[in-house]
């Protein structure tokens, strides 16, 4: 399933657009929040953090020619003037010609394409048909780490803003699907 290349990937950027702001009435941190920094000066909360990516995750119901549904998943928009969206290469497997609707977090909707997909590192690039109004995501240039904590955000089966909280096991580590779960390879 190996398709073009993209070219130049999107800028990256560590900045937020949320306001820290102080979560208890002590002035300390609680358990849910976040500190970024080299002095931990700047504290997030889950609740800014999410807000401030939440334009950026879509939700992606894939069908099939017959308009059955295939699977749904999530995705995040990697380039919003092109319309590139980041997601699983697995969530079309499954689904003969499948294509793509694309649901912002505001309910509008766009058709995709598939431009490329990775099935080893399970990673797919989707392609908003005549993007408009989008919000880009932006990260951090900084490496991850095993034992950081992470936030998982999605818009799975149409519900906005499902979050689920972790920590890093491992960085650069490949899985792959095998009969139907992930395993260390």
């Amino acid at each position: 399933k190996q398709g073009q290349s993209l070219g130049e990937a999107p800028s990256v950027s560590s900045a937020s657009s949320s306001k820290p702001s102080d979560n208890t009435a002590s002035g300390e941190k609680s358990n849910f929040d976040v500190t970024i920094g080299d002095k931990g000066d700047v504290v997030y909360s889950y609740e800014q953090i999410v807000e401030s990516v939440s334009q950026s995750i879509v939700n992606i119901t894939v069908y099939a020619d017959d308009g059955s549904a295939g699977s749904y998943a999530s995705g995040i928009i990697m380039d919003a003037k092109k319309g590139y969206v980041l997601t699983n290469d697995h969530i079309y497997s499954d689904v003969p010609n499948a294509k793509f609707l694309i649901t912002l977090n505001n309910k509008t909707e766009f058709k995709a394409t598939f431009v490329s997909g990775d099935t080893r590192s399970d990673i797919a690039i989707l392609k908003i048909e005549n993007p408009k109004n989008l919000t880009q995501a932006t990260f951090s240039t900084a490496p991850v780490k095993a034992g950081e904590r992470v936030l998982a955000i999605g818009q799975s089966y149409g519900y906005a803003d499902t979050v689920s909280e972790g920590i890093v096991s491992a960085a650069n580590r490949r899985v792959s699907l095998q009969s139907g779960s992930y395993s260390e390879q």
